[in-house]
């Protein structure tokens, strides 16, 4: 594990502006950048922050190399392709390459409340009380074996103090998890299968988004022991071994988990958000908005006037729902 002591100081120099990529390719992964990734990210390696402008001189080298014949190539690829149900868009062909090399991994979990949780302002202070970096600088050990090169975390990632970045995390969140590579769900309470039933990461609001958006998800024990020997490149939720005990301690059936969420109808996920707990009243709602792809004001401080909201938003995008 990465040494604890000033890891999130020396930040090293960026490289001048005059040698970044440029041209319409780089203007789409700087538009990718800015709009679908999180707007802080952190180096496993050396456990800095990486921010957007960061993100792309750190792939810099390989967004250079993206040229409009590859592009092409993979559309012709596609055509020859018998089982293709159509053939791709240029913008989908070009975004699916963004997102091969704009890789990170992201974290599910649930904080110890004893050990206590860093934040943004820790990091940015240069405090380093061990107990709360533990399970940070584990989480990007264990991404970086997997080969990413940056990683997110919900406390430490996002300034709570500012108000507006506070709104565009909790609005953007789904999508970041949609977006990430793999999701690692580390569970602080089991070490097997048979624990999951008590596992309170299955009965907290905000994992059931971590659950449903991403594209791959990895479960780790509370010693950090994968459940699977799964890849990097495979989904847990897929696993045999996994489907029982998934289900049974989400509620979840295994056909509801691979489904869109767009397809699976508003009943379904107020039934399982039903059975979630959150600190904040307000959270209650404020957990659904990418799930339901709405949007509207975050205010901490109003309460139970929050989920009235929620319902509110989505009845206005989606008036033939019964919520």
């Amino acid at each position: 594990m990465a040494s604890l002591k000033g890891i999130f100081l020396n930040k090293k120099k960026k490289k001048p502006l005059e040698s970044l990529p440029t041209g319409p390719i780089a203007d789409a992964f700087k538009e990718y950048i800015n709009n679908e990734i999180p707007a802080r990210l952190i180096h496993t390696s050396k456990l800095q922050f990486v921010s957007r402008n960061d993100v792309f001189r750190l792939f810099q080298d390989r967004i250079v190399n993206v040229t409009e014949e590859q592009i092409e190539e993979r559309i012709r690829s596609s055509q020859r392709n018998p089982f293709a149900s159509r053939q791709p868009r240029h913008d989908a062909v070009l975004r699916q390459i963004i997102q091969e090399v704009i890789e990170y991994d992201i974290l599910s979990h649930r904080w110890d409340e004893i050990a206590g949780k860093p934040t943004f302002q820790d990091i940015s202070s240069g405090k380093q009380p061990v107990s709360k970096f533990e399970k940070l600088a584990k989480f990007c050990e264990t991404s970086r074996k997997l080969g990413r090169k940056l990683a997110w975390v919900d406390t430490c990632c996002i300034d709570k103090t500012n108000a507006v970045e506070l709104s565009e995390a909790i609005h953007g969140m789904y999508k970041w998890y949609a977006n990430a590579y793999l999701c690692i769900v580390h569970l602080a309470e089991s070490t097997s299968f048979s624990d999951w039933d008590r596992d309170s990461w299955f009965r907290r609001g905000w994992t059931l988004q971590e659950l449903l958006a991403p594209k791959r998800v990895k479960f780790y024990n509370k010693n950090w022991q994968p459940f699977t020997l799964s890849g990097t490149h495979d989904d847990d939720r897929k696993f045999s071994s996994v489907i029982p005990s998934l289900s049974n301690a989400t509620g979840i059936s295994e056909g509801s988990r691979s489904a869109r969420t767009y397809l699976l109808g508003d009943q379904s996920i107020m039934s399982w958000a039903s059975r979630r707990q959150t600190t904040r009243v307000e959270d209650k709602a404020y957990c659904l908005i990418g799930l339901f792809r709405v949007s509207f004001p975050i205010t901490y401080g109003e309460g139970q006037r929050a989920f009235p909201r929620l319902v509110e938003a989505i009845s206005e995008k989606n008036p033939s729902w019964d919520v």
